[in-house]
């Protein structure tokens, strides 16, 4: 069950020593994300909570999970000073929340649920907010499957790179990205462009 495993994961952090941040999900509410890692990793759409209400609930409802893909937290990893460093991080998020989506030129985005295309209003409103135009770089991880990606994915625009294209012969990769040498964009590093 997905709560022993959170139970375990959390428990292993606490024992650890980790520092454990805790964050909501804000979607909908007419908050400004907060919290994160200061030039590391910052929430879209969630804010740091640092302490917690304990409302009544019964039993049954405090083992639930929140609605998975519908809250999914996205993080952006921020631009440093070399310009082309910031990464998007969807989960398996439909970007379907009021909070701004910080977009750049030249940034990666990770597919939204494998490239689903459940997941179709996430290029929906790329396509609206940068009219397409942005030259990014989209990575999708994925297992053998026949109905990843969606069109959806097919049809944004920017440079696409699949662990697993679909009906791929080809064994599945590491999708890897570095900066080039003049910090001005991402290249591939032994890494195959989609052929889904």
């Amino acid at each position: 069950m997905a709560s022993n495993i959170i139970k375990r994961i959390v428990f292993a952090a606490y024992t650890s020593g980790s520092f454990i941040r805790w964050l909501d999900f804000i979607g909908d509410r007419n908050l400004n994300p907060s919290g994160g890692i200061v030039d590391f990793l910052l929430p879209v759409n969630a804010i740091e909570v640092t302490r917690i209400r304990r409302p009544k609930r019964s039993a049954l409802q405090h083992i639930a999970l929140t609605i998975i893909n519908k809250e999914s937290l996205v993080f952006t990893s921020p631009e440093g000073n070399r310009g082309c460093d910031r990464v998007l991080f969807t989960a398996d998020s439909d970007l379907k929340f009021r909070q701004a989506i910080p977009w750049r030129d030249k940034m990666i985005i990770t597919s939204p649920h494998h490239g689903s295309e459940h997941n179709k209003h996430a290029y929906q409103r790329f396509r609206k907010e940068t009219g397409n135009e942005m030259e990014v770089f989209w990575v999708r991880s994925d297992r053998k499957t026949v109905h990843r990606p969606g069109k959806s994915f097919l049809s944004v625009s920017g440079q696409k790179y699949c662990t697993l294209c679909r009906n791929s012969k080809l064994a599945k990769q590491s999708v890897r990205l570095s900066v080039n040498k003049n910090f001005t964009s991402w290249q591939p590093v032994a890494s195959r462009k989609c052929h889904c």
